[in-house]
């Protein structure tokens, strides 16, 4: 786990760290933009942009899931939506730490809530920020994406609580529902006949074969109760430089890095005669 941190004159100040289920950040910023009911609206707001956060699963057995939109028509039921889907903690709950009350704690997440936002207060201008999202719901450049437009949106000094109210009257009026999904706008193959399919699920297990990825360290034999830790490692910035660079220099990413030392790690642990090559 890895965080970056920046200096900036005003606005926003942010240091981040990401795991697949929850993006988190800490920033610094006025009073009057971190306001719960001006953060609430635009919360909303990205919500009316967003729907399939904001949507439910229906689940009829496993060949039969799929997601459920309840178009809003009204700003008070858009805001009631995104209420039941977000959490303020003020500055007397300076002392939370939500990273940890999210994995340890009781279930934030259901099929009738598939993301939420935690806000809290820590004093002295200091916030913590915390997008949750169950894992099939994208990857983390959509999380990254997301919350991108979200201090858009909060550190616009334009965007009052009037204003943000106007824009979701107007955004209500726009939504039509979830987007429909890549798969459904790709073409069938073979016109989707039950031999395209068959030929397609063949060629799908052998490319599978082939992969590499997916280890699991071994566990505790004994389960004990859930007590999950997110260590954190604060790079300086020209750290920060350096490692990018170094990645951009191989035409990789930081998470190609990061893929390839878990592998390393993962076949250090495993007895070489126990390896098997997937090829």
């Amino acid at each position: 786990m890895a965080s970056t941190t920046c200096e900036c004159g005003g606005g926003l100040c942010l240091q981040y760290s990401t795991d697949g289920r929850y993006l988190h950040h800490r920033l610094t910023a006025p009073a009057n933009l971190m306001d719960r009911e001006r953060v609430l609206h635009v919360w909303a707001l990205q919500l009316l942009k967003n729907p399939l956060l904001a949507s439910q699963i229906a689940f009829g057995d496993y060949e039969d899931v799929s997601f459920v939109h309840s178009r809003p028509r009204l700003v008070s039921s858009t805001l009631d939506s995104a209420e039941d889907r977000f959490l303020y903690l003020p500055e007397s709950d300076a002392s939370a730490d939500i990273i940890g009350l999210y994995l340890n704690g009781p279930r934030s997440l259901s099929s009738d809530r598939l993301a939420m936002l935690v806000v809290a207060d820590k004093g002295e201008g200091s916030y913590e920020v915390m997008l949750c999202a169950t894992h099939y719901l994208g990857d983390g450049m959509a999380l990254h994406t997301f919350m991108n437009e979200f201090y858009q949106l909060l550190g616009d000094t334009a965007n009052t609580v009037s204003a943000i109210t106007a824009s979701i009257r107007d955004e209500i009026a726009r939504v039509t529902g979830i987007p429909p999904s890549l798969e459904d706008r790709m073409p069938k193959v073979g016109n989707g006949s039950a031999l395209a399919r068959a030929i397609g699920a063949v060629d799908n297990r052998r490319n599978d074969s082939k992969l590499i990825g997916g280890q699991a360290f071994p566990g505790a034999k004994i389960k004990k109760q859930r007590h999950t830790l997110v260590p954190t490692f604060a790079y300086s910035e020209a750290e920060t430089k350096a490692i990018l660079g170094k990645c951009k220099a191989n035409g990789a990413t930081i998470a190609h890095a990061m893929f390839a030392l878990c592998n390393i790690a993962w076949a250090r642990r495993i007895d070489a005669k126990a390896r098997v090559d997937p090829r």
